[in-house]
């Protein structure tokens, strides 16, 4: 089971490779937590494909690209730096999971599971939001 912690990102530098539905979903939440995000995709951001420099001086970084390959290149380079990663594809080469969100204005809640129960987290995180 993952620990979970919950921090200020405001002004910290972040990384997100690939730009698709996961990767612009992950990326908008973190611009509304205060992170300076990076978004490289070819196709939107930056425009260009993932380059190993763009993990340089990075807070966390989250590879979310539709391509296995580079997401584990990125995870390696990643936990070779000390940078806490994030691999949409893989919960094992992540670091750090990224939580399903559940908030208002006062409560925010996080909620991950072992990594394979995708579906029991969707259902419960929907559950406490009607609460909220």
């Amino acid at each position: 089971m993952k620990f979970p912690l919950f921090i200020d990102l405001k002004d910290k530098p972040v990384l997100v490779a690939g730009g698709g539905r996961i990767g612009g979903r992950r990326a908008e939440i973190l611009r509304r937590f205060g992170a300076d995000v990076k978004l490289v995709d070819p196709l939107c951001g930056e425009k260009r494909p993932f380059e190993d420099e763009d993990i340089n001086g990075c807070f966390l970084v989250l590879a979310c690209t539709d391509n296995a390959e580079v997401n584990a290149h990125i995870a390696a380079l990643c936990k070779q730096k000390n940078i806490f990663v994030s691999r949409a594809d893989s919960a094992e080469d992540s670091t750090f999971f990224f939580p399903a969100l559940c908030e208002n204005e006062d409560i925010c809640a996080g909620l991950v599971s072992n990594g394979d129960k995708h579906g029991l987290v969707k259902e419960t995180a929907e559950r406490i939001r009607k609460i909220l």
